[in-house]
């Protein structure tokens, strides 16, 4: 629980050609409150590559699409003691968009996370993400 809130703009670009998709994302964060990290202000960016394999060339049952993907996603502090810092995850994973259920299409993901730079390597060793999305 933290004694700041957050407020984070942020800019999306999607782009899909043929089988290929790539996401780039753009945000500025600023923690407003009484906190340690209160004023903090940091530059937050983003892509993602992704490539879709059709139910066709990879049969499971209940799967429509596979999506392997490859997501970077980095940070840059802007203020404070480590201005100018930047940490880098990458993200490497497999999606499942997979047959609706009614009106609800679920969406299974799993991903390795790995730090790619020194900023991130303080913070992060590496990891394993799931997620779960329903898409209607």
């Amino acid at each position: 629980m933290s004694k700041n809130a957050e407020l984070v703009p942020k800019v999306f670009n999607d782009l899909k050609v043929g089988p290929f998709t790539a996401q780039s994302i753009l945000g500025y964060s600023t923690l407003f409150g009484p906190g340690a990290d209160g004023g903090l202000e940091t530059f937050e960016y983003g892509f993602v590559l992704g490539y879709t394999i059709p139910h066709r060339q990879l049969p499971p049952p209940g799967v429509l699409q596979a999506i392997p993907f490859l997501e970077l996603l980095g940070e840059t502090e802007l203020n404070k003691e480590h201005a100018g810092q930047n940490s880098l995850l990458g993200n490497a994973g497999l999606r499942f968009n997979l047959k609706a259920i009614g009106p609800i299409q679920p969406r299974p993901g799993i991903g390795f996370i790995f730090p790619m730079d020194t900023g991130a390597r303080q913070d992060t060793q590496w990891g394993v993400i799931a997620s779960l999305v329903f898409h209607f």
